[in-house]
């Protein structure tokens, strides 16, 4: 090997290893001791353990000595789990991690996922963001998730994430409360991203009410209740951004759910899947209006969630719903809707947009057919109010 190499100065090494994928990283690391020396911090930074053996085997590599630093570079760590991992290895004889258990008091062979994960988090300090996808049986972790703990007795790593995605395995939702609980009460944890939450019906006690960190709550591909939802949302001190996809089961309560973000909510996404609007739902929800929310700026929604069941004709309706503050927004049509309608309403809105929404950038259209010339006059109003005009939000 060129020996000039290894006269590159470490801080340039880190910034071009920083732009390297990882297959690149793990080449350049057999280059040279000193060149393994200073990308260990992007080998380790981004771990992603999906096969069976990866999760055992990377906690052992922690809990070497003489490799324990490695644990100071892991910052993203990705787990993604599935049933045959259970059978697929046994640990309880690692001299290693039976000893890292035992320091924990924990007081059984470490042999599934959950009680893996639980040490692994034990020993990362700086991590930030946490993934986990976990398909399998209740484990240890499960049971830690549903307990009740003092900031000082989380793992290391839970101490310090500030972004934790959670898919949620189709178990028993007995225990949903507890492990939501466990979640939102995360000390620095601001984005939490639920995945798969099935709860029909779910409450909190008061005192937990305005205690969580989280400012970004991110639910996608779940079933849950309005009320249950409303719930979760008076978790947090001050909620800034809301994304939900799902299916709600009593779509008519949703403006008393989100009643409690009208302060705080800057950024809302919002899409039911199913058609909470048709003609066979006995209980039809009202119109939603934002215009007393005075920092939603970014807003994307189904039409009807904005009209309700009410079928407006008045040009002028979403004068009426908007906040004066919104800079993005983003309608979805769906159904037998007149899509002409829609653009007639929304090239209206843009000739008073300096009147009713002055901030107004993006306008993001989500709709079926439209005729030409209600697109046309639609894209002309767009231009005039100097909106941007497009279907990709």
């Amino acid at each position: 090997m060129d020996t000039n190499a290894n006269r590159i100065l470490p801080e340039i090494l880190l910034h071009v290893f920083s732009y390297l994928p990882f297959l690149d990283i793990y080449r350049v690391s057999q280059v040279s001791h000193a060149w393994r020396f200073w990308s260990r911090e992007q080998l380790y930074s981004k771990p992603m353990l999906t096969e069976s053996t990866s999760l055992p085997l990377f906690l052992r590599t922690l809990l070497t000595p003489g490799l324990e630093s490695l644990a100071a570079h892991v910052r993203n760590l990705n787990v993604r789990s599935r049933p045959s991992d259970l059978s697929t290895i046994d640990q309880s004889d690692d001299a290693i991690i039976r000893g890292a258990a035992t320091r924990l008091g924990l007081g059984h062979p470490v042999i599934s996922t959950g009680d893996h994960i639980l040490l692994l988090l034990h020993q990362l300090p700086r991590l930030d963001v946490l993934t986990l996808d976990l398909r399998d049986e209740p484990d240890t972790l499960d049971n830690f998730l549903c307990g009740t703990h003092e900031p000082e007795d989380l793992p290391a790593a839970l101490r310090s994430i500030s972004r934790f995605s959670y898919e949620w395995p189709p178990r028993e939702s007995d225990q949903i409360p507890q492990k939501l609980l466990t979640m939102f009460g995360l000390p620095r944890v601001h984005t939490l991203l639920l995945f798969t939450l099935d709860v029909i019906e779910v409450s909190f006690p008061t005192s937990q009410h305005h205690s969580s960190a989280v400012t970004a709550l991110v639910i996608s591909n779940s079933l849950i209740a309005s009320s249950s939802l409303g719930h979760m949302l008076q978790l947090p001190r001050a909620l800034t951004r809301l994304y939900f996809t799902g299916t709600i089961t009593d779509v008519a309560g949703l403006q008393a759910a989100m009643e409690p973000l009208r302060m705080t909510l800057q950024e809302l996404e919002f899409v039911v899947e199913d058609d909470p609007w048709s003609a066979q739902v006995a209980v039809r929800p009202p119109p939603q209006s934002f215009r007393t929310w005075p920092v939603l700026r970014r807003l994307r929604c189904q039409l009807m969630f904005l009209l309700g069941c009410t079928l407006e004709t008045d040009i002028n309706y979403l004068e009426h719903v908007l906040p004066p503050c919104i800079r993005y927004f983003g309608v979805i049509t769906e159904g037998d809707w007149n899509y002409n309608d829609v653009g007639r309403k929304a090239a209206h809105l843009m000739g008073r947009k300096q009147m009713v929404v002055p901030e107004l950038e993006r306008f993001v259209c989500f709709t079926g057919w439209m005729d030409v010339e209600v697109a046309q006059l639609l894209l002309i109003a767009c231009v005039d109010a100097g909106v941007v005009l497009t279907n990709d939000w």
